[in-house]
């Protein structure tokens, strides 16, 4: 319709709006992460709405953007971590977010609000759901025995040969992605760790080369079943998902105790942010859901339940005091200091650092 008249493409506007509007059926499908919900979230939103919500998971970013680039995805809302709404909106795979239609976002936290701005300039695409850091869980009673001067510390305990040798016999697992790993063995080796030399590339991947013998598995949610039931004894993890093994280990009263460590070299501080695609079919439900989860109460279960940091700062504000304290939730300061972003990386070092990590799984 290039070169119409304006009165011909404001008619053909409001006709697609209005006809949105009618196709809009009371449902709302989500695309999120594992684990990222209270037990009654989706139950008491229907409820409150009469919206009936249709809820998937994915593990990787990853798979969420090729699905968003591919098109007519059907998700209303996802939750792309931050380097990714900037990716996604840049490609113009997500929707600019109506605020009018977000009363809650007077709930946010203005620094999380600040901290994301970066990657999300006027915080147009995406709102904080949920952040925390990656670092290391362990049962503790394992590594002990095995190496009672282990260095709990620090990032040797997973990349330095000499040492995680000794836990490949009660089982030590990866992230099954790069993003979460390569710039963790960056800060060990003391380089950057969002560096996009190749160089820099080379000497990460000789390093997981060298350490590949004593990896059990790679996997990006198998291992917080495992861990509280034994069956592994180290793995990088983030914060919520090392929470919700050490609550799994704790109520099943087997005597295993998950700890959790963010190393002396630094760690990854990310957040994931609720997002519409561009082509979603329902996107006055999909402002609902998010304007839901923005609720104070709401978002405080979901933190107690699922131990991942809530931007909200209503919703801190009404938790135990147990909760609020706990540095496994929320960083204390002199943990903040060492923690470092994600920011996207450019296209030509995403593919090298791909082929690194392909040739790192295989072994070649």
């Amino acid at each position: 319709m290039r070169g119409a008249p304006l009165a011909v493409l404001l008619a053909a506007t409001l006709t697609g709006l209005s006809a949105c509007q009618r196709s809009e059926s009371p449902v709302v499908n989500v695309y999120s992460w594992p684990g990222y919900v209270a037990d009654d979230t989706l139950a008491e939103f229907e409820a409150r709405y009469g919206i009936k919500v249709n809820y998937s998971v994915y593990d990787t970013n990853q798979v969420l953007e090729t699905k968003l680039l591919a098109g007519h995805s059907g998700y209303d809302v996802v939750v792309p971590s931050a380097a990714y709404v900037e990716r996604l909106s840049r490609a113009g795979a997500l929707r600019r977010l109506d605020k009018s239609l977000l009363p809650n976002l007077v709930n946010l936290d203005p620094d999380i609000v600040a901290a994301v701005r970066p990657q999300d300039p006027d915080n147009a695409y995406g709102v904080p759901y949920v952040w925390g850091t990656n670092g290391f869980a362990y049962d503790r009673d394992a590594i002990l025995a095995r190496l009672p001067a282990a260095p709990l510390d620090s990032w040797s305990m997973v990349f330095d040969p000499a040492i995680v040798a000794h836990f490949a016999d009660c089982g030590v697992v990866l992230f099954n992605t790069p993003i979460a790993v390569v710039p963790h063995v960056l800060a060990w080796l003391g380089r950057d760790p969002n560096s996009e030399r190749l160089d820099d590339l080379e000497r990460a991947g000789e390093a997981l080369l060298a350490i590949r013998p004593y990896v059990r598995y790679l996997s990006n949610t198998r291992q917080f079943t495992d861990l509280p039931n034994g069956d592994v004894c180290l793995t990088l993890a983030g914060s919520g998902d090392a929470f919700q093994a050490r609550e799994q280990a704790r109520n099943a009263g087997r005597g295993i105790e998950i700890a959790y460590s963010v190393p002396r070299e630094g760690a990854q501080l990310w957040f994931d942010l609720m997002a519409i695609p561009a082509d979603a079919p329902h996107v006055r439900a999909a402002h609902q859901f998010i304007d839901y989860i923005l609720d104070a109460k709401v978002g405080a279960r979901i933190t107690a339940a699922t131990g991942f940091a809530t931007p909200n700062a209503a919703a801190r504000a009404s938790l135990a005091a147990a909760l609020r304290d706990d540095p496994l939730v929320f960083p204390p300061a002199a943990q903040m200091t060492r923690l470092f972003p994600d920011p996207m990386k450019d296209d030509a070092y995403l593919r090298e650092r791909l082929r690194m990590w392909t040739r790192f799984k295989t072994g070649r």
